[in-house]
């Protein structure tokens, strides 16, 4: 798998879903974005007053968000194919998740 589907793998629950004129778009606009951002904040158009302290903790919210996100889109290609949902439902029910259970495991999870 190439750098690219890595990128859009773990974003997207449905990597597929892009088309390669959407990936190429977005990979084009994000940095004008974030040069954007940081000219309007170098010019006083944004006003922040986050202590140093601060930002970092709105940097490992983000990094977290972005881990949730990832451990979501994994959780939800376990079973894509038949062979990794047999080993998921033995696995699962060795543990003491039966179907209920394990249903409702993955909306708690989706809902994060």
């Amino acid at each position: 798998m190439s750098d690219s589907q890595d990128y859009w793998k773990v974003r997207a629950a449905n990597p597929e879903a892009f088309k390669e004129s959407e990936k190429k778009l977005w990979k084009e606009i994000e940095p004008i974005l974030f040069e954007l951002l940081d000219e309007l904040k170098a010019k006083g158009k944004i006003e922040t007053s986050y202590v140093p302290i601060e930002k970092q903790h709105l940097g490992n919210v983000m990094e977290n968000m972005n881990i949730v996100s990832m451990n979501n889109n994994l959780l939800l290609h376990l079973a894509d194919s038949p062979e990794n949902f047999n080993v998921l439902s033995k696995s699962i029910l060795n543990l003491g998740f039966d179907d209920r259970k394990s249903a409702n495991l993955y909306i708690e999870i989706g809902a994060l």
